[in-house]
């Protein structure tokens, strides 16, 4: 499967269809996978951190931002560019590029589709439905977890959840989880910890699960879900702006996240590639 490295991490070139049919297959096979789905802050923490850019050197990695559209764009106009010419090369698609980010979901056709972990979680909940999956949810704020399983057992009747709880990310406690997990037999987990802690504690703990499992972090999504957090209207994440929607929610937690993804993760891929 096609890939292209943004800051030294893998991403794949990958439709949602194309990966609802690696999750069936990796199922039937009973092979694990570590989804992730990785957007411009990600990258920019795996640049300080050297453990968790080798986890996402081994995982596979998904475009779940505009940021990472418009990364993949960017390095298609500017692959090979070298010296003075380079330079200006690479100059003129960076400032370009960006005037173009509005209109990412025409021209920012690298990668397939944006797979945003907020509407893969539906995708594979329906696929789970549809096969009888067994369906985990971990993480979130005590009682979310078991808001977000309550609701799902209402939309999709042949869902099989076997596990709905805050549980703990601490490397303390991997035991502990471990022996839940196994206990309950999930084929899907669904680690809402937030990133990074939830690709680590996928990295550190999925070896140790006896079942088939496909294991991907969804950060915030379960908050949406419960109906703790509003998700940014359809036009502001059409138009590639769900990051001014975050900031105007939380613009404390969110001031220095925001930064990093809408500056520093730019300036990081002209300047490294």
């Amino acid at each position: 499967m096609k890939e292209i490295k943004i800051l030294g991490i893998p991403v794949k070139q990958i439709n949602k269809k194309q990966l609802l049919g690696l999750i069936e297959e990796k199922i039937n096979r009973r092979e694990k996978l570590h989804i992730v789905t990785v957007n411009p802050e990600i990258l920019v923490s795996a640049q300080k951190e050297n453990e968790f850019k080798k986890i996402l050197r081994q995982s596979f990695n998904i475009p779940d931002a505009v940021g990472i559209m418009w990364a993949g764009y960017y390095l298609s106009k500017t692959n090979g560019a070298s010296g003075l010419f380079g330079s200006l090369k690479k100059l003129f698609w960076l400032k370009w590029s960006l005037i173009l980010t509005p209109f990412w979901q025409k021209k920012f056709k690298i990668f397939p589709e944006k797979l945003s972990g907020s509407d893969i979680f539906w995708d594979i909940l329906k696929l789970a439905d549809k096969k009888r999956y067994k369906i985990m949810f971990l993480g979130a704020d005590e009682g979310v977890a078991q808001m977000v399983a309550n609701k799902m057992k209402i939309q999709f009747k042949n869902l099989k959840i076997v596990g709905a709880i805050p549980g703990s990310a601490k490397e303390s406690d991997d035991e502990m989880m471990q022996k839940i997990v196994n206990n309950a037999g999930p084929q899907v987990i669904f680690a809402a910890y937030g990133s990074p802690k939830q690709e680590y504690w996928i990295a550190r703990n999925l070896p140790y699960f006896k079942n088939s499992l496909i294991t991907i972090g969804v950060g915030g999504t379960f908050d949406f879900v419960a109906g703790k957090a509003k998700r940014a209207p359809k036009i502001l994440r059409s138009l590639g702006l769900e990051w001014l929607w975050r900031l105007i929610q939380e613009p404390k937690k969110r001031f220095k996240r925001i930064i990093n993804a809408v500056f520093i993760f730019p300036w990081l891929v002209f300047r490294k590639h």
